[in-house]
């Protein structure tokens, strides 16, 4: 038996090839082999914890978790079941050299497979950076976008809580140096509560990409108050006496009128100025000019500050202070005039040549203004009568104080005592008291 299958075995085997090669020449006009292109297939990871499980992680460089073109050669019938969901891409981590990189494995998944040739179109290798891991703590800022409404200050910036953990690469951990939530207040005039995404910055505030850094959380509860703002005046008040030997003016000027403040609606309801008390600015027994150094901000109330652009609270408030001026005058008697005389009485001036002695004490420029040939006296007598209590007049002489119309600010320190006659205005009086 063997040796009649062994017999003619180069004629069998002719036979053999010649039937092969008859199929294939069936197959190859009635299934031609063709050639299909497919692009950006997706790379699949293996084995990726043989890096993660030793507190590395790693980054895929150069966009090569994508393989750019694939080629799949097979005949027509064949090829037609071929889509780009059949064809696998896998990148093995156990396969990792030392060089960081691996060996893409392509195939195609489906039955057909062995009748089919696929190949990338240039390099299919995973490039990969490894790294250590490390997670860092870092500050959450609030960026704050636009200008709120006019008349209204941004107020507080808060975010529910004010820090994050990043854990990433070591490199690009090390990179951040915050995270920011931003909000837009344009037009703004009332508080915001929002839920923002949460940015990563580095110290130069350039803003990072997120993909090789985990966040803790990704989003952020934020509040943010708008103030509302006043302009209110600088109102102040002073006390005390100075020393003796000068006076106070009444001049007090503050080298800021108005000041601008902020606070809620309902905290500046009650804000119409901003009060400097008079027992804060006390003269008693000073000799020069006070000037107060006032913090404005320690006079206002709970809730309510100096606005951003109201300045920096600081005020000087200064009470003018002089020496006392003396003046000796001479007033002339016919300069001075006498009023309210009772009915049925007259009154004048004994000896209207006589001059009496005045002397004055002020403020200096009220002193200059006072011009001696101007000078007139008024001598009241239904005043003088109440202050005296006398309910009736004689027919003699009198000493009555007189009015000389100084300044206010001018005190009398030797006044006038003109000496006044009073006479009955019928002749049987003056008959009968002469």
């Amino acid at each position: 038996m063997r040796k009649k299958l062994l017999a003619n075995w180069g004629i069998k085997l002719i036979s053999l090839l010649a039937a092969f090669g008859l199929w294939f020449v069936v197959i190859y006009i009635d299934d031609p082999p063709e050639e299909e292109t497919f692009t950006n297939i997706k790379v699949q990871f293996l084995n990726t914890d043989l890096i993660t499980d030793q507190g590395l992680v790693y980054e895929v460089l150069d966009g090569t978790d994508v393989v750019k073109q694939v080629t799949v050669k097979g005949p027509k019938t064949v090829l037609g079941e071929v889509n780009k969901d059949s064809i696998i891409a896998i990148a093995d981590f156990s396969e990792k050299n030392m060089s960081d990189v691996i060996d893409i494995e392509l195939s195609v998944g489906n039955q057909y497979e062995s009748a089919l040739e696929i190949s990338a179109v240039g390099n299919a290798q995973l490039k990969l950076f490894v790294e250590e891991k490390i997670s860092r703590s870092i500050p959450v800022n609030v960026n704050i976008i636009g200008e709120v409404a006019n008349d209204h200050q941004l107020g507080s910036a808060k975010t529910e809580q004010n820090r994050i953990t990043i854990t990433g690469g070591k490199s690009k951990v090390e990179m951040v140096s915050y995270a920011a939530v931003n909000v837009d207040v344009s037009g703004t005039d009332t508080d915001i509560s929002t839920t923002e995404v949460i940015r990563l910055y580095d110290k130069d505030n350039n803003l990072l990409g997120t993909n090789l850094v985990q966040k803790n959380i990704n989003s952020i509860k934020t509040t943010v108050t708008i103030l509302a703002t006043k302009t209110v005046p600088v109102e102040f008040e002073v006390t005390g006496e100075v020393a003796e030997g000068y006076l106070f003016t009444g001049d007090v000027k503050c080298d800021v009128e108005n000041v601008k403040i902020v606070g809620t609606d309902a905290a500046l309801s009650g804000v119409d100025s901003v009060k400097i008390p008079a027992s804060d600015l006390d003269m008693t027994g000073l000799t020069d000019n006070l000037v107060k150094q006032i913090n404005l901000r320690n006079y206002l109330p709970s809730g309510v500050q100096i606005a951003k652009d109201g300045g920096n609270g600081a005020a000087q408030i200064t009470a003018y202070i002089e020496p006392v001026v003396s003046l000796d005058l001479k007033v002339m008697a016919d300069n001075i005039a006498i009023i309210n005389v009772p009915d049925g009485w007259k009154a004048v001036i004994e000896e209207p040549y006589l001059v009496y002695d005045l002397r004055v004490e002020g403020l200096n420029r009220d002193i200059l203004s006072i011009i001696e040939a101007n000078l007139r006296g008024t001598v009241d007598v239904q005043a003088w009568m109440l202050e005296q209590e006398l309910e009736r007049l004689k027919v003699e002489n009198y000493y009555i104080p007189v009015e000389m119309g100084l300044p206010e600010s001018v005190e009398v320190i030797v006044p006038v005592d003109a000496r006044v006659t009073f006479l009955k205005e019928t002749d049987e009086a003056l008959e009968e008291n002469f």
